[in-house]
């Protein structure tokens, strides 16, 4: 846990959320193969579906395909949290997500960004019965790293890696 104030960490260029170095930047010219993909969803249900279709289709094109599954669940997971607990602006209207991949060797970074500021919460445990609440609880266990990151007065990014 920091010891800091959340406008304190963000003024410093402190890591939040979960305490993990933020995620990896696309170094110009770096020595691995580079590439990012990404696209914007609205906030409804049916885009969590072409979330994992783009992502497939990313990963193929990549040849990183054995990631598949396991970046499809992050993604779902990322993306499916940002329209439930993050897509509603002040007006109280949906705003859309954005879903980018960035490529560096052999790490998949997955960004969700969301106009919500609030942070993530990861559940120490869930109620057995009840359909929602283990979405970070996956990522934390699929995902080498994750984290999250204020981007403005209002929006957020919340990002995983995975590697091969």
């Amino acid at each position: 846990m920091q010891d800091s104030s959340p406008s304190q960490a963000i003024s410093r260029g402190l890591p939040r959320g979960s305490a993990r170095p933020y995620p990896p930047t696309l170094e110009t010219g770096s020595s691995g193969p580079c590439a990012e993909q990404q696209v914007v969803l609205a906030s409804q249900a049916g885009s969590v579906g072409e979330a994992r279709e783009f992502t497939r289709a990313a990963l193929q094109a990549w040849r990183m395909g054995t990631l598949a599954d396991i970046a499809t669940i992050v993604v779902s997971e990322l993306v499916t949290n940002a329209i439930l607990h993050g897509s509603c602006n002040e007006a109280d209207e949906p705003a859309p997500v954005m879903l980018a991949l960035h490529r560096t060797g052999d790490t998949v970074t997955i960004i969700t960004t969301d106009g919500n500021t609030r942070p993530p919460v990861l559940a120490v445990s869930a109620d057995p019965s009840a359909e929602t609440g283990r979405g970070l609880g996956v990522v934390n266990a699929l995902a080498d790293q994750w984290g999250w990151t204020i981007l403005s007065v209002a929006a957020k990014a919340v990002w995983a890696t995975v590697r091969l």
